[in-house]
């Protein structure tokens, strides 16, 4: 390999490792100082887009937590978020300070 390949190779990888660092961050800004947050391991917090339907969260052992009138926080794993995944819900990870 010559010197240019080699070196195109190696900015490649630094970009990918770049992006990936980056998505992998979550945080926001509090009196313009950065603070980060980890996801919750099983933590999920659930939206229903239409008709809330609270049996399917129960049929799958997700233990719903009612937040509002269509979100609910769940404890469970993501096969079995991904077991009940529609058009009718979004699913997001629950955060934590750092």
């Amino acid at each position: 390999m010559n010197h240019k390949t080699i070196y195109i190779l190696l900015i490649t990888i630094l970009s990918v490792m770049r992006i990936h660092g980056q998505t992998d961050n979550y945080f926001y800004y509090a009196f313009q100082e950065k603070v980060y947050l980890d996801p919750i391991p099983n933590k999920f917090v659930i939206e229903f887009i239409n008709t809330p339907d609270e049996t399917i969260l129960n049929n799958n052992n997700l233990y719903p937590s009612k937040i509002t009138q269509k979100i609910y926080e769940v404890t469970g794993n993501i096969t079995q978020i991904q077991n009940i995944w529609s058009r009718n819900l979004q699913c997001k990870s629950v955060v934590q300070n750092k």
